[in-house]
């Protein structure tokens, strides 16, 4: 069976309601406190006192061959699991500390991880954005 990088599935997702008790509620926009700019752990994690808080945040596909974007927001908490999610992870928290790389160029290193690309294959925009984005140890790990 191949290795498809990325084994997460509904099963792996945390059991929480998509839906919360501000569901259909609009707010003024000053209602919110911008997200980004509260402190954070060493780790990354927001340590936040209770409010409404608003961010703009890239996103990111890991379904490669997915057609376009769809309709709807069916997504839920879930643990990254399978051999590439390591590296995925690294790539996605590295993103948010490298915005000069465009997002379409982490979307494509991540779509190229997933469908078994080797790296020395990789486009020059690619290439660039693995090399910001990972460890030498994964970079390696991505050439065979």
């Amino acid at each position: 069976m191949p290795d498809d990088g990325i084994s997460t599935t509904f099963a792996d997702a945390l059991n929480s309601s998509l839906r919360t008790p501000l569901d259909g509620i609009e707010l003024p926009p000053e209602a919110y406190l911008p997200l980004l700019d509260e402190p954070r752990t060493p780790d990354g994690a927001f340590s936040l006192k209770p409010g409404l808080y608003a961010a703009t945040v890239r996103s990111y596909c890991l379904h490669t061959g997915t057609h376009s974007p769809t309709e709807g927001d069916g997504y839920r908490p879930a643990p990254l699991r399978g051999s590439k999610s390591g590296v995925i992870k690294t790539i996605l928290y590295g993103s948010e500390k490298h915005p000069e790389i465009k997002q379409s160029s982490v979307q494509m290193l991540l779509w190229a991880i997933l469908s078994r690309t080797k790296a020395q294959d990789y486009p020059p925009e690619v290439m660039a954005a693995a090399q910001t984005l990972l460890t030498s140890d994964q970079m390696v790990s991505l050439m065979v």
